[in-house]
């Protein structure tokens, strides 16, 4: 008679047993809704640029390990480069080996003696010196740590990078104006500092409409920009590969920085680029074109590339400075340049079509070659060391 209210509780007690064993991973899976930067760890485990921990858990709190830093960078940026670089103490096996790989490749982390030290914490001042150099910032206020009462304490080597974060707000500190260098970045912190340098991430093919608040990476090909005010900086990362990106009715109020694209292109239809253009593309295989209402006041190159106005009715190409190139890459400039200037020695530069009004060689410059192609001018020539110049195109006044 009561063999079957028996059976009952049984698998009453089942279930029961059964729910409080999912319960700790619910649970586990939300451990940083209580965090000051949950929005942030929300927002970017949603991008899969964080990951979580095995047990669902995210641990705001924790100090990040330097792998776990490498893997948040080279997924951010989505780093493609391998390198040579063996270290004895990250084994091929291990989770965050192709990671530091990339990272070491892309020149943003190193180690040290041969060894990587991926299970070691990161210190703030590292940390912030490896977003310095991914995102290629510059200093422009040499003084800004010392609103930090302990800026004494920030290293050398990392007074630059401080310097260029603090400028841009990138880091405020903690409270009573502690820089705290030498302390552990949380991940918590971490999760902060990506969202104030990245801003915003397009990882997937596809037309993106609406303006940015602040930055805005693209680490994929087939990205279509349209109809959109960057307020900060644009970053065409290497995870582009070859592929192509098109900004269309696009206005980029800060810099942008092109690592990734390839020789069918980084197109510009109709987009004001504000700030300065800056390329560093790895082998210097890189097509920039400029159409329609394009106006580009600065180009800063530091690899090979060629800039190309197509039917452009606005300035397009202004200024050009070529700063570094590597050994066998080639400038090529075809259309209207108000000024170009070569900066560093041994540079290849063909002007294949249109007008050159300014092209001057520094002294810093010695050995670069200069080919004009027939039908390209060069209005003004000023050469303050050697060059070679040849074509049959023309030179007006030298």
């Amino acid at each position: 008679m009561f063999k079957r209210p028996t059976k009952f509780v049984s698998l009453i007690l089942s279930l029961l047993v059964l729910f409080t064993m999912v319960l700790p991973t619910y649970a586990q899976s939300s451990d940083y809704s209580g965090s000051w930067a949950s929005a942030q760890i929300s927002k970017w485990l949603a991008t899969g640029v964080f990951t979580g921990n095995p047990d669902g858990s995210f641990k705001p709190a924790n100090a990040i390990t330097r792998a776990e830093f490498a893997a948040v960078i080279s997924r951010l940026f989505n780093y493609t480069d391998t390198t040579d670089t063996v270290y004895s103490d990250v084994a091929k096996t291990a989770w965050y080996a192709d990671k530091i790989d990339k990272v070491t490749a892309a020149g943003v982390m190193q180690g040290n003696d041969g060894k990587f030290m991926p299970n070691d914490s990161i210190s703030r001042q590292e940390a912030v010196l490896v977003i310095y150099r991914a995102f290629d910032l510059k200093v422009k206020n040499a003084d800004a740590i010392n609103k930090f009462v302990d800026a004494g304490e920030i290293a050398a080597w990392s007074k630059d990078a401080f310097n260029a974060a603090v400028e841009n707000s990138y880091i405020t500190g903690q409270p009573g104006n502690i820089a705290a260098p030498k302390a552990n970045i949380t991940r918590a912190e971490c999760a902060k500092l990506i969202d104030n340098v990245a801003g915003e991430l397009k990882n997937k093919a596809g037309t993106y409409t609406g303006n940015i608040a602040k930055n805005l990476v693209v680490n994929a090909k087939d990205v279509i920009l349209k109809d959109m005010v960057i307020n900060g900086d644009l970053f065409l990362a290497q995870g582009i590969g070859d592929g192509n990106v098109t900004l269309d009715n696009v206005v980029v109020k800060g810099r942008t920085v092109v690592r990734g694209g390839g020789e069918n292109s980084i197109i510009l239809n109709n987009t004001s680029l504000e700030g300065t253009l800056i390329i560093i593309k790895k082998d210097g295989k890189i097509r920039i074109v400029a159409q329609g209402s394009t106006e580009v006041s600065n180009v800063e190159l530091m690899s090979g590339a060629k800039l190309e106005e197509d039917g452009a009715t606005g300035e397009g190409f202004s200024d050009v400075e070529i700063i570094k190139i590597e050994a066998g890459q080639t400038i090529t400039l075809d259309g209207d340049f108000a000024e170009v200037s070569i900066e560093t020695p041994g540079v290849d530069v063909n002007v294949i079509s249109g007008t050159v009004e300014n092209l001057v060689v520094a002294d810093t410059a010695a050995g670069s070659t200069v080919q004009i192609a027939a039908g390209a001018t060069v209005t003004t020539l000023t050469a303050d060391a050697a060059v070679e110049v040849s074509g049959e195109g023309g030179i007006t006044t030298a």
